[in-house]
């Protein structure tokens, strides 16, 4: 009986990324593609200047309109997708700020000074 040659096996060192499909982001608010990206394991990338897209997020005006790698690609977990965003409302609506005038008033009774309102609080 002769002895035979031990093989080694091989491990690497590190486990390969996971693959991951890439999700159609056209058309999702800023902060429905934050969450698909946690959700996937990807990480969004804005293409052109923007704010970060964490300040972004709040905002309800803010959608995806492009995206690159494309919906259904295949990728790495913790590979970046990079996105173009684009203001929705058209150029005279913004966000936060005042109705310009103020509506009108309901009731005709002058309105409260701070320390008048504090006497009728603790009063």
């Amino acid at each position: 009986m002769g002895r035979g040659r031990q093989s080694t096996r091989f491990e690497p060192a590190g486990t390969p990324p996971d693959a991951i499909t890439v999700p159609d982001l056209s058309g999702m608010l800023v902060s429905a593609a934050l969450r698909q990206a946690a959700d996937h394991h990807f990480r969004l990338a804005l293409a052109g200047p923007h704010p970060p897209l964490t300040e972004l997020r709040s905002s309800g005006r803010w959608v995806v309109s492009t995206q690159e790698p494309v919906g259904g690609s295949g990728r790495f977990a913790g590979d970046s997708v990079v996105v173009a965003l684009t203001h929705q409302g058209g150029p005279d609506s913004h966000d936060r700020e005042p109705r310009n005038p103020l509506p009108q008033r309901l009731s005709d009774r002058a309105p409260l000074l701070q320390d008048e309102a504090d006497a009728e609080v603790t009063g």
